[in-house]
């Protein structure tokens, strides 16, 4: 199969350039026209929290953190739900994870969703696929679209420590929750692939 490749720069290239290569109203429901709308957004619901530990003053414990996201794409109509942890949180701080994105895979190649998250500045970047048929189903198209937003996280830190400490004992912990916020993002960047 013969592919090329379109990239549409949302907001900056008009949509009579895609038009010259692609019948936007000949795709299933619009989903071509939809996908690259200057309307079109996710929502975005999103949530952190972690634990740390202290074995003393300066020495982390085993720890963890975790992020929660769930995005609706109004095109496809499917939601789609993220778990990602980590047993480094202060890496999620640093933006240092070895492997910072999370995949929310359907189990299906053309839809996808990945996810990179950081906490300091709170920073969420997406990266979707999903595909979309002409009417005669002659031939589809493979969407990606990227976007990004920084989170308002409201969240609480509980901390404790030890006032007996004495090696091998906990010296302290801190536990953060964050509110769960939701937001509409609205994709900088759509890729076509284009199958012939």
């Amino acid at each position: 199969m013969m592919y090329t490749w379109f990239q549409l720069l949302l907001f900056l290239l008009p949509l009579s350039s895609l038009a010259n290569h692609i019948n936007l109203e000949s795709s299933t429901n619009g989903c071509i026209r939809k996908s690259i709308s200057r309307d079109y957004s996710w929502t975005v619901t999103f949530t952190y929290g972690s634990y740390i530990e202290y074995g003393a003053p300066s020495h982390i414990m085993p720890s963890w953190a975790y992020v929660v996201f769930d995005l609706e794409n109004p095109v496809t109509n499917r939601s789609y739900h993220c778990h990602g942890q980590s047993t480094m949180p202060y890496n999620w701080f640093l933006d240092v994870l070895p492997d910072p994105w999370f995949n929310c895979a359907l189990g299906e190649t053309w839809f996808n969703v990945d996810v990179v998250w950081t906490r300091s500045p709170s920073r969420l970047v997406v990266k979707q696929d999903w595909e979309c048929h002409l009417d005669d189903k002659s031939a589809r198209f493979k969407l990606t679209s990227f976007g990004e937003v920084a989170p308002p996280l409201d969240c609480s830190v509980t901390e404790w420590e030890n006032p007996k400490w004495s090696i091998p004992q906990v010296y302290s912990t801190y536990r953060t929750q964050c509110n769960t916020v939701t937001l509409e993002v609205k994709p900088y960047k759509v890729e076509i692939l284009h199958g012939e």
